[in-house]
């Protein structure tokens, strides 16, 4: 949020491919749907580098601040997500895509200021479950 202790920033690479099934057809005199529509499989792989504040808690903070002292950290996490969606057709112009994924996940940050403990929050469940998950929705005009 705007209110983050730790200030992080960073930047990352989200990518995947499409594996579609056959378009769909309609069956009503054989025409044919549109290429762009039908299911798809889409295994994504995820990669972000980003620097933050550690706050030292273990150290009493400054007198006239009231604030702990921080270092800044740089950290590295990914994730091997496997994304199920669909991609729908309206009137040859409105596409709309509906997608949902999960997978896992792994990151370098320390949680707690345990050197063993890697957490990832990213995800469902506590710190330390390193699953995620993602939903998209998408909406576009085609043109000709």
């Amino acid at each position: 949020g705007w209110n983050d202790p730790e200030r992080a920033m960073g930047a990352g690479l989200y990518g995947g491919f499409k594996f579609k099934r056959s378009p769909n057809f309609y069956m009503q005199r054989m025409r044919y749907g549109h290429i762009m529509r039908g299911s798809y499989i889409k295994p994504n792989l995820m990669i972000t580098t980003f620097n933050y504040d550690r706050i030292d808690y273990d150290h009493p903070p400054d007198p006239v601040t009231f604030m702990y002292p921080t270092t800044r950290e740089t950290a590295f996490a990914g994730a091997a997500m496997l994304e199920f969606g669909n991609q729908l057709v309206l009137s040859e112009q409105l596409m709309v895509e509906y997608s949902a994924g999960f997978g896992y996940g792994f990151t370098t940050k320390q949680a707690d200021w345990n050197y063993s403990n890697y957490g990832f929050s990213g995800g469902i469940g506590t710190d330390l479950a390193p699953y995620v998950w993602n939903f998209g929705l998408k909406v576009g005009y085609l043109m000709k």
